[in-house]
């Protein structure tokens, strides 16, 4: 599983205008949506939850979450004082409420960094960690901000923990101590590896503990005057690629967040055990502890709670939005949506109003929705489900399928076929029993499925491209040579797609040959398809949807209406054209809708009108990193750009760029794969501008 950790960047507003009198998209579910829940604090009654929608807030021990400031959806770290709420908003300011987050004021003077990573109170000083600017402090309840960070010598402040007097802040330097509310600074690393990077931090009435941007853990009972070593058990259970990314105590108890699931000792760290039960097969991004209850808070299934001391969990959602959208279909009138919290929603008005449709359906993130008839299929990281009853109720159906981790989904008329991280498996009797066909299937970690001209089509992580002509018997690749991976295929009259990092690739003689096609920016990875008569549709992983009008010879961005997330990136996940209308959904904003006729007229153009007034390389995401990766920039000017990666000695690993680009904002994504675990360096070279930045690949 990736280990997602979500840092802030910039973020440059796309405003939009119309060159003639045109529509626009429309959103059709709820305006925002949770994300990963990474950060959580608690104040008395109250639990704040940081999403990537916005804050939410419950008072009755997260039976309900009420939303109190779900407007920007980039906010990322938290604290709470009383009834003071601090957040951090992505190259903004700080957000304050002295009313438990019924109303809100901003705040951002005397700061010189907005790449928040952790707030922390003590007595009446907030402090604010930074990625690139080192600690900050507010006396004033957050209304103007002093730099408090003498004697700190690593300006990447990850997190910031308080005990009594002492504060503690993890750099990417190691821990520091502060015992004059911050005034000075003294390195507290006796134990330490000399290069350790520190990310996360609890801190008990004597325990300190904290961990890496991998697995190893230390234990400190003075101070961090000393630490030992506490991770025995994190490695005990196979997991080599286990990283942590939370850490709380529980009484005596010590819990830790990882992208395996938590993990709980009972003994200071001396041996660890999962304690997993009623959990997703999800990142825990973080965890809080409210008396003897326990919250994580997870990447793609929203909110859970434990009162036995993590022995069971159970999800607590009621009033979070659904997070990302990743999935839609048609079953008969019924528009159905699947989404990244496990949930699958159903609209019978064309998205006017939307129900929940998944009962049956055991926590997963959906992936891919088809439907034939009245009968709808959802592929999920927990198997295929199937329901006979447009949604009433679901039924498990994996029966021979040896893995369940589906990635994409194929229904025709006679047969169904499941793509998964562990090959192709065929089902003639609608999802009763499967069986594998990898006959020729070099590469089994399969991303896409796609039925052309009576041949199946196969799509893989590494780039491949595979044919079979006798329904999954057998299978030949037809691999394009430029493709690092494939994300998605799609087939209309005569010609035969595939979506990758790079763009979209085209054959019109069935995969023998293929060839680049050049939209009207330079656009990030294709991750959906959609097809009407001459008209396609394209949707990507930052830059929006795109038409041609021409079987795919030409395109053009159509995004008026889509709300960007950050460095002005539209993700879109899926979409689906049903009758005259076209459904997008998106990563972070729910679905939108817009007739296909607005976007397939050839006078209809949309640009932006203010473009990036300066230059911006942000913080890679996700950073640490599993394989894969995304470099995001904003480019004020037409100029030449390059975007390299290097290791440790200043050799060139990869060329992700080189071309003359546009003014505007730019998304280039790194599979590292076949690269080893370490630190390396990103660089942008744009006309006179030059910056570098470090990113860290953990597998």
């Amino acid at each position: 599983m990736k280990n997602l950790r979500p840092y802030l960047y910039v973020c440059v507003t796309l405003l939009i205008h119309n060159t003639a009198t045109i529509g626009q998209w429309k959103q059709i579910s709820s305006s925002s949506s949770v994300g990963g829940i990474v950060d959580l604090a608690i104040s008395g009654s109250n639990i704040f939850a940081v999403t990537g929608g916005g804050v939410y807030r419950s008072s009755d021990n997260g039976d309900h979450w009420t939303g109190v400031n779900t407007g920007p959806n980039n906010c990322k770290g938290i604290a709470v004082k009383d009834s003071n709420v601090y957040v951090g908003f992505t190259n903004w300011c700080v957000l304050l409420s002295t009313n438990n987050g019924d109303s809100w004021t901003t705040s951002s003077g005397g700061l010189t960094s907005t790449l928040f990573t952790s707030f922390a109170v003590s007595g009446s000083t907030v402090f604010a960690g930074t990625y690139d600017a080192g600690m900050f402090c507010s006396t004033n309840n957050g209304m103007s901000w002093n730099a408090r960070d003498t004697g700190l010598t690593n300006k990447t402040v990850n997190v910031v923990t308080v005990r009594g007097t002492k504060i503690f802040a993890g750099t990417n330097g190691g821990v520091f101590l502060s015992t004059n509310n911050g005034s000075s600074w003294t390195a507290v690393n006796t134990g330490l590896p000399s290069d350790f990077q520190a990310y996360t931090l609890a801190a008990g009435s004597i325990d300190l503990f904290v961990s890496d941007y991998s697995n190893h853990v230390y234990h400190s009972t003075n101070d961090g005057a000393g630490w030992t070593l506490a991770n025995n058990g994190l490695l005990g259970h196979g997991l080599t690629d286990l990283t942590v990314d939370a850490l709380v105590m529980s009484d005596t108890n010590i819990l830790a967040g990882t992208n395996y699931g938590v993990f709980l000792s009972t003994n200071k760290g001396i041996s660890w055990a999962p304690a997993n039960n009623g959990l997703p097969d999800c990142v825990v991004f973080s965890l809080a502890v409210q008396d003897t209850i326990l919250y994580a808070g997870t990447e793609c299934a929203g909110m859970y709670r434990s009162t036995d001391c993590a022995s069971n969990w159970g999800p607590i959602n009621s009033g979070l939005d659904y997070g990302s959208v990743t999935a839609i279909t048609q079953c008969g009138s019924n528009i159905v949506a699947g989404t990244g919290l496990g949930g699958i929603l159903l609209s019978a008005n064309h998205g006017t109003t939307w129900t929940e449709a998944d009962n049956g359906i055991s926590t997963a993130r959906i992936r891919t929705l088809s439907s034939k008839g009245s009968i709808l299929y959802a592929g999920s990281s927990n198997g295929l489900f199937v329901s006979s009853n447009a949604g009433t109720s679901w039924l498990a159906m994996n029966a021979g399928l040896t893995n369940s981790d589906l990635s994409s989904l194929l229904v025709s008329d006679t047969d169904i076929y499941v793509g998964t991280s562990g090959g192709i498996f065929r089902s003639t009797d609608d999802g009763l029993n499967w069986r594998a066909v990898n006959s020729g299937l070099s590469d089994t970690m399969v991303t896409s499925l796609a039925l052309f001209d009576g041949s199946l089509y196969a799509g893989t992580v590494n780039g491949k491209i595979f044919l079979s002509s006798n329904a999954g018997v057998a299978w030949r690749s037809i691999s394009p040579p430029t493709a690092s991976s494939i994300s998605v295929l799609g087939a209309t009259t005569g010609r035969l797609f595939a979506g990758s990092p790079k763009g979209l690739l085209l054959s019109t003689d069935n995969g023998t040959d293929w060839s680049t096609v050049h939209m009207e920016s330079t656009p990030t990875e294709v991750t959906s398809l959609a097809f009407r008569e001459t008209n396609a549709f394209a949707g990507t992983a930052g830059d929006g949807v795109f038409v041609s009008t021409d079987w795919g010879s030409s395109w053009r961005a159509v995004n008026t209406g889509l709300k960007p997330f950050y460095l002005s990136s539209i993700r879109v996940s899926c979409l689906f054209i049903i009758d005259t209308t076209i459904f997008a959904g998106t990563e972070y904003d729910g679905i939108y809708s817009r007739p296909v006729s607005e976007m397939t007229m050839a006078s209809i153009q949309e640009k932006p009108i203010n473009v990036p007034g300066r230059y911006v390389l942000a913080q890679n995401y996700p950073n640490p990193f599993n394989s894969a990766t995304i470099i995001s920039f904003s480019l004020p000017k037409r100029s030449f750009t390059t975007l390299k990666i290097y290791d440790l000695l200043g050799r060139e690993v990869a060329d992700l760029l080189s071309s003359v680009l546009l003014p505007g904002n730019y998304s280039e994504r790194w599979n590292g794969a076949s690269s080893a675990s370490g630190v390396y360096f990103y660089r942008l070279q744009s006309g006179e501008f030059t910056e570098t930045k470090k990113l860290i690949m953990l597998k």
